[in-house]
């Protein structure tokens, strides 16, 4: 933190030579005083603050069983995508995706203030997620002769994802806004390329989904997320029911599922 009171002693009468000395070591000491000052209000206004470590993506969350979503205190370690899920209902034409849920905190403080009127310029309206990828097992694999389209995946550039939401503010240090944002995380045409892993390789291979979020606080600052890292696995018809049973998930191809009994069985 950056000390703003400077107090340099005035000068009161011309120096004699034997001060001369002391009098430019204090005029030194006075501009360098007010160049950190100068420097610190230029962060202040500029909004130079560590944006990873005030808003962060959190943890990966599931959907409640109603399949909704909100922060209920579960986490998500990990997703597993079935390749082969819409072939396997009659719709080849259809490649697979993966939604994720995440949980975003707002560590900025609260500025408002009801008595001056002030309103609070810390509540992070959300904008976007941009999406990267790695093989995070596998990468040998990869880099096998006729998986040049799953080399490429982790080459091309950043997937924008649009998302909205208002982030609320911390209303202490410990206690941050919260909020939980749901994104297309692996698209159609990324899930298209997944289609060119050879049968028997999907179990060797796990794609790390990178993911910043980014937005604008209501002050106007534009703010940045930390870097999550999200693992998902591939599977070949693991989303599959038996013959007099119906699918029930709250997101098709991905993650639970339950097979239900159907009525009068």
């Amino acid at each position: 933190m950056l000390n703003t009171k400077n107090e340099v002693s005035p000068i009161h009468a011309a120096p004699r030579p034997g001060n001369m000395a002391h009098v430019k070591r204090s005029r030194a000491v006075g501009i360098a005083s007010l160049l950190l000052v100068m420097l610190g209000a230029s962060m202040l206004f500029s909004g130079c603050i560590d944006d990873e470590k005030s808003f962060v993506i959190m943890s990966a969350i599931p959907p409640n069983d109603d399949c909704t979503m909100s922060i209920n205190g579960y986490y998500v370690s990990e997703g597993l995508l079935d390749l082969n899920f819409y072939s396997a209902i009659g719709h080849p034409e259809i490649p697979p995706s993966y939604y994720g849920i995440f949980q975003l905190n707002n560590y900025f403080i609260n500025t408002a203030d009801k008595d001056s009127g002030l309103i609070d310029a810390n509540r992070i309206n959300l904008e976007r997620f941009e999406v990267t990828y790695s093989w995070v097992k596998g990468e040998e694999i990869v880099q096998q002769p006729g998986n040049e389209n799953l080399a490429f995946l982790a080459e091309s550039p950043a997937m924008v994802v649009p998302v909205s939401g208002f982030i609320p503010s911390a209303s202490a240090a410990d206690k941050p806004g919260r909020l939980p944002v749901a994104g297309l995380i692996i698209a159609p045409d990324q899930g298209s390329v997944l289609l060119d892993i050879q049968s028997g390789e999907e179990l060797s291979l796990v794609l790390g989904v990178h993911l910043k979020a980014f937005g604008t606080t209501a002050g106007g600052k534009a703010v940045e997320s930390n870097e999550f890292v999200f693992p998902v696995y591939f599977c070949r018809g693991c989303h599959a029911c038996p013959t007099d049973t119906t699918y029930i998930a709250c997101l098709p191809g991905q993650d639970n599922f339950t097979c239900e009994e159907d009525s009068g069985n």
